[in-house]
Protein backbone atom coordinates (compact mmCIF):
# COMPACT_ATOMS: atom_id res chain seq x y z
CA UNK A 1 0.00 0.00 0.00
CA UNK A 2 0.88 3.60 -0.61
CA UNK A 3 2.11 5.39 2.96
CA UNK A 4 -0.21 7.74 3.31
CA UNK A 5 -2.19 9.16 6.81
CA UNK A 6 -5.59 6.51 7.28
CA UNK A 7 -4.36 3.57 4.96
CA UNK A 8 -4.38 1.65 8.01
CA UNK A 9 -7.87 2.27 9.45
CA UNK A 10 -9.21 2.39 6.12
CA UNK A 11 -8.21 -1.68 5.82
CA UNK A 12 -9.38 -2.40 9.41
CA UNK A 13 -12.55 -0.63 8.16
CA UNK A 14 -12.89 -3.30 4.93
CA UNK A 15 -12.62 -5.60 7.33
CA UNK A 16 -14.52 -4.33 9.71
CA UNK A 17 -17.44 -4.13 7.54
CA UNK A 18 -18.04 -7.70 7.32
CA UNK A 19 -17.56 -8.06 10.89
CA UNK A 20 -14.73 -9.59 10.90
CA UNK A 21 -12.68 -9.76 14.45
CA UNK A 22 -8.54 -8.86 14.32
CA UNK A 23 -6.55 -10.91 15.91
CA UNK A 24 -3.32 -9.60 15.46
CA UNK A 25 -2.32 -6.65 13.39
CA UNK A 26 1.16 -5.62 12.25
CA UNK A 27 2.01 -3.00 10.17
CA UNK A 28 5.15 -1.63 8.81
CA UNK A 29 6.15 1.56 6.90
CA UNK A 30 9.11 1.24 4.48
CA UNK A 31 10.36 5.10 4.11
CA UNK A 32 12.65 5.13 1.73
CA UNK A 33 9.86 3.58 -0.74
CA UNK A 34 6.80 5.14 0.79
CA UNK A 35 5.25 1.98 1.34
CA UNK A 36 3.43 0.30 4.03
CA UNK A 37 3.03 -3.03 4.75
CA UNK A 38 -0.09 -4.82 6.99
CA UNK A 39 -0.92 -8.00 8.14
CA UNK A 40 -3.52 -9.15 9.76
CA UNK A 41 -4.44 -12.50 11.44
CA UNK A 42 -8.49 -12.32 11.38
CA UNK A 43 -11.16 -15.01 12.76
CA UNK A 44 -14.13 -15.33 11.00
CA UNK A 45 -16.68 -17.27 13.50
CA UNK A 46 -18.08 -13.11 14.46
CA UNK A 47 -18.01 -12.39 10.89
CA UNK A 48 -21.16 -12.22 8.19
CA UNK A 49 -19.34 -15.44 6.65
CA UNK A 50 -18.57 -17.81 9.52
CA UNK A 51 -18.97 -20.23 7.71
CA UNK A 52 -16.61 -21.63 5.02
CA UNK A 53 -18.95 -21.89 1.56
CA UNK A 54 -17.54 -22.28 -1.84
CA UNK A 55 -17.94 -18.96 -4.24
CA UNK A 56 -20.68 -19.63 -7.80
CA UNK A 57 -19.08 -20.83 -10.72
CA UNK A 58 -19.39 -17.26 -11.88
CA UNK A 59 -17.62 -15.57 -9.26
CA UNK A 60 -14.44 -17.74 -9.61
CA UNK A 61 -14.44 -17.16 -13.33
CA UNK A 62 -14.66 -13.69 -12.91
CA UNK A 63 -11.87 -13.95 -10.40
CA UNK A 64 -10.04 -16.20 -12.55
CA UNK A 65 -6.57 -13.81 -13.01
CA UNK A 66 -6.61 -13.44 -9.09
CA UNK A 67 -5.89 -16.88 -7.34
CA UNK A 68 -2.60 -16.32 -6.97
CA UNK A 69 -3.44 -13.44 -4.25
CA UNK A 70 -6.50 -15.45 -2.38
CA UNK A 71 -8.61 -18.19 -2.48
CA UNK A 72 -10.99 -17.45 -4.95
CA UNK A 73 -13.45 -20.86 -4.41
CA UNK A 74 -13.76 -19.65 -1.21
CA UNK A 75 -17.08 -16.62 -1.11
CA UNK A 76 -15.97 -15.36 2.06
CA UNK A 77 -12.39 -14.81 1.05
CA UNK A 78 -13.97 -12.90 -2.52
CA UNK A 79 -16.37 -10.63 -0.42
CA UNK A 80 -12.51 -9.47 1.79
CA UNK A 81 -10.98 -8.87 -1.20
CA UNK A 82 -14.14 -6.72 -2.62
CA UNK A 83 -14.33 -5.09 0.65
CA UNK A 84 -10.72 -4.47 0.66
CA UNK A 85 -10.67 -2.39 -2.74
CA UNK A 86 -13.78 -0.98 -2.21
CA UNK A 87 -12.31 0.75 0.80
CA UNK A 88 -8.48 0.83 -0.37
CA UNK A 89 -8.53 0.76 -4.25
CA UNK A 90 -6.73 4.16 -4.99
CA UNK A 91 -4.11 3.49 -2.09
CA UNK A 92 -2.81 -0.25 -3.17
CA UNK A 93 0.36 -0.71 -5.00
CA UNK A 94 -0.36 -2.82 -8.66
CA UNK A 95 2.01 -5.07 -10.54
CA UNK A 96 2.67 -6.18 -14.00
CA UNK A 97 1.93 -10.15 -13.84
CA UNK A 98 2.44 -12.02 -17.60
CA UNK A 99 0.39 -8.71 -18.70
CA UNK A 100 -2.23 -8.12 -16.22
CA UNK A 101 -2.47 -5.09 -13.71
CA UNK A 102 -2.74 -7.10 -10.08
CA UNK A 103 -3.26 -5.62 -6.86
CA UNK A 104 -0.22 -6.66 -4.31
CA UNK A 105 -2.37 -8.38 -1.55
CA UNK A 106 -2.08 -11.61 -0.15
CA UNK A 107 -5.08 -13.29 1.48
CA UNK A 108 -4.13 -16.27 2.80
CA UNK A 109 -6.34 -19.07 4.92
CA UNK A 110 -4.51 -20.53 8.02
CA UNK A 111 -6.41 -23.76 9.71
CA UNK A 112 -6.54 -23.10 13.73
CA UNK A 113 -4.68 -25.93 15.48
CA UNK A 114 -6.94 -29.13 16.35
CA UNK A 115 -5.46 -29.00 20.47
CA UNK A 116 -7.57 -25.12 20.36
CA UNK A 117 -10.44 -25.12 22.22
CA UNK A 118 -12.68 -22.09 21.23
CA UNK A 119 -14.30 -20.51 24.50
CA UNK A 120 -16.57 -17.68 22.12
CA UNK A 121 -15.41 -14.07 21.79
CA UNK A 122 -13.94 -11.96 24.02
CA UNK A 123 -14.74 -7.98 25.00
CA UNK A 124 -11.95 -5.51 25.28
CA UNK A 125 -13.17 -2.25 27.09
CA UNK A 126 -11.42 1.19 28.34
CA UNK A 127 -10.85 0.89 31.98
CA UNK A 128 -13.11 3.59 33.25
CA UNK A 129 -10.75 5.29 35.38
CA UNK A 130 -7.20 4.59 33.96
CA UNK A 131 -6.27 6.24 30.82
CA UNK A 132 -4.03 3.26 30.03
CA UNK A 133 -6.31 0.13 31.39
CA UNK A 134 -8.42 -2.38 29.85
CA UNK A 135 -10.98 -4.34 31.19
CA UNK A 136 -11.44 -7.82 29.78
CA UNK A 137 -14.71 -9.71 29.78
CA UNK A 138 -13.70 -12.83 29.27
CA UNK A 139 -16.35 -16.15 28.68
CA UNK A 140 -17.36 -18.10 32.00
CA UNK A 141 -15.86 -20.84 30.89
CA UNK A 142 -12.57 -19.39 30.17
CA UNK A 143 -12.45 -18.07 33.65
CA UNK A 144 -13.15 -21.32 34.93
CA UNK A 145 -10.72 -23.08 33.21
CA UNK A 146 -7.75 -20.66 34.54
CA UNK A 147 -8.85 -21.07 38.02
CA UNK A 148 -8.81 -24.42 37.94
CA UNK A 149 -4.93 -24.36 36.43
CA UNK A 150 -3.83 -21.46 38.30
CA UNK A 151 -5.13 -22.69 42.27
Amino acid sequence: MKDEPGVVGRIIAAVSELGINVVNEVTSAIDHQNFHRVDLLLDWTTSKFPQRTASSTRTRSHYRDYHSLFPTGIRRYVELFDSIMAHCENVILHEDVNGISLPVISLQEVQTPTHLQPYGPVTVNRHANHAYHVEIDLPAPLITRLRLKLA
